[in-house]
């Protein structure tokens, strides 16, 4: 491992899950942390740092002065240019994310995916393709809520062998601060709006998307998506294409075709289009591990019959009195909705609302009105949703003030064969702790509707 931070101090500003992972690898590596935190620390992560010998400072006053620190390190959650952050910058303090310190400290290689929607999934295909290639995988990265066993990308360079592979889902907010982060692959699954209320702009926002190739040379492998206008592949790296019909890996009857070596759907639990697309950049990603294999493609597709759908994502909760329920609470922003509503087909009645992220809702608005869908807006900014979708003539059917008086709306109105989905295409902090535990939440209230 590095000995760059060995006997340093370190300042984590951040006192949730990554930053406890970041306070167990900084230990690792010799350093000395203090975790920060504007607010109060969840008490058992706090008894964790105090058992790790942190210096734990919770209700934290924003003063970096006042900390003792040669290296900040960053958690997702904290915007690169925090006043605190800028401060510490100008008195000449290295500011380095979660994502960096961990590759700076890895001892084994590293994939890596972002993108607006479909990276989670396209995480674990991945991680199930290298497994399956022979490879002791780590499942980590910005996928909480998955399902699968997960944890930070930090926690995982601390434990792992030397050699291991980190297989990592990575964001925006966490490509905001690398500098020399170079995974051995990476795969960028497409690029839509979301997250304005931080990034601010579109091109800020596709900017921090395109820093997962930025550090990339021949010795790399840059997987991206056809025909996408946001994505920047650079040009050091070994670039492959995926598309739906042209493109290095690309979708054929009854199959997927990746690098020329064709492999039959037949058996692949995977049935939607973004899935499908979903699985050609991970066969990419994952098979830079094995380049020298001629049956790399069709040994690392192996791992894709262990697949099942992520939590949160396309959940099927059954149906009553001939009426489906799908959560899809991980649908953050619009462009998921779309693709969550066309995946499944037949009529629906969407639960869309919370916490707008400034991203435009007219795209889906068309695509509810070209469909006949019903829309149900709620929470914070359901009625400024409401008002988007109806400009594009979507069918609304009324604002309500909580996703649970939503649904039960929803269910009055059902007819059998139609399903009522949750795809916010929010975040969820008006109501809810996060989007898992808003998925909870609808998961039970179906549960609890009367027949």
């Amino acid at each position: 491992m590095t000995e760059e931070f060995r006997g340093r101090s370190v300042a984590i500003f951040g006192g949730g899950r990554s930053g406890l992972g970041a306070a167990r690898l900084a230990r690792k590596l010799g350093a000395r942390p203090t975790v920060v935190d504007e607010r109060d620390l969840d008490p058992r992560i706090s008894a964790e740092l105090e058992r790790l010998g942190a210096s734990v400072r919770p209700r934290w006053n924003g003063d970096p002065s006042q900390v003792p620190a040669e290296i900040w390190v960053i958690s997702p959650g904290v915007p690169f240019d925090h006043p605190s952050l800028v401060a510490a910058r100008s008195a000449g303090l290295p500011v380095l994310g979660e994502v960096e310190l961990a590759f700076r400290a890895a001892q084994g290689p590293i994939l890596a995916v972002t993108g607006t929607n479909g990276k989670s999934t396209t995480t674990v295909m991945a991680w199930l393709c290298a497994r399956a290639l022979g490879f002791e995988a780590w499942l980590c990265g910005n996928i909480a809520g998955s399902g699968y066993v997960e944890m930070p990308l930090t926690e995982a360079v601390a434990q792992a062998a030397p050699g291991d592979v980190l297989v990592a889902e990575v964001s925006s907010f966490q490509l905001e601060s690398v500098e020399r982060f170079q995974p051995l692959s990476a795969a960028i699954t497409q690029i839509r709006p979301d997250h304005l209320n931080r990034h601010r702009t579109m091109e800020a926002y596709a900017a921090a998307k395109n820093r997962i190739f930025a550090a990339m040379d021949a010795s790399n492998r840059a997987v991206a998506p056809v025909g996408d206008p946001w994505v920047r592949v650079p040009t050091g790296p070994e670039v492959v294409w995926f598309g739906e019909e042209v493109g290095d890996a690309r979708l054929v009857p009854d199959g997927l075709e990746v690098l020329s070596r064709r492999v039959p759907l037949q058996g692949l639990p995977i049935g939607p289009l973004h899935d499908r697309l979903n699985a050609l950049a991970a066969l990419c990603v994952a098979t830079r591990l094995a380049a020298d294999r001629p049956d790399a493609v069709e040994a690392a597709a192996e791992g894709l019959r262990n697949f099942r759908p992520l939590t949160h994502r396309l959940e099927e909760l059954g149906a009553r009195r001939g009426v489906r329920f799908v959560n899809a609470s991980m649908c953050t922003n619009p462009a998921a909705v779309v693709a969550v509503s066309r995946a499944l087909g037949g009529r629906q009645r969407l639960l869309v609302g919370g916490v707008s992220k400034q991203t435009p809702f007219a795209e889906l608005g068309r695509h509810l009105a070209s469909a006949g869908h019903a829309a149900y807006a709620y929470g914070r900014d359901g009625e400024a949703i409401a008002s988007q979708l109806a400009e594009q003539g979507a069918s609304v059917s009324g604002t309500f003030g909580s996703l649970r008086e939503a649904l039960q709306a929803a269910w009055r109105d059902a007819e059998p064969h139609e399903a009522i989905v949750l795809a916010p295409g929010c975040a969820s902090f008006d109501e809810f702790r996060d989007f898992e535990d808003r998925g909870a939440a609808f998961r039970r209230w179906v549960e609890e509707l009367e027949p």
